[in-house]
């Protein structure tokens, strides 16, 4: 590998420690979207799509596929509420939690 190659690598590896880092924030502002939707926040359930979706395409980008897998049946279940129009229900909390779970648990495994 050329110094160049190598210069690359590191970079981009810092790169990934530092959005594995930003994990806790990014899991916190997703549990602060949802509990204001919960509580009948309409634009909550907005941006929680909005963040789900980003984190869909960060994760790949970034190469952690399983962020990126998880994150993005979480915001597809965010759409399908949007789209139903109703008020967000206890029930689509419990299950959004889950997925914000299993997304916390997606990045603990990358680390």
């Amino acid at each position: 590998m050329t110094d160049q190659g190598a210069d690359l690598e590191r970079a981009l590896a810092g790169l990934r420690r530092q959005y594995l880092l930003e994990a806790p924030e990014r899991l916190a502002e997703l549990r602060a979207a949802l509990a204001r939707a919960g509580a009948g926040n309409a634009e909550a359930l907005s941006q929680l799509r909005l963040l789900l979706h980003r984190l869909a395409g960060s994760g790949g980008s970034y190469g952690f596929d399983d962020v990126s897998t998880r994150a993005r049946a979480a915001e597809l279940l965010v759409r399908d509420v949007l789209e139903r129009g109703g008020p967000v229900t206890d029930d689509d909390v419990e299950v959004l939690a889950g997925r914000i779970a299993e997304l916390a648990e997606a990045f603990r495994a990358a680390r």
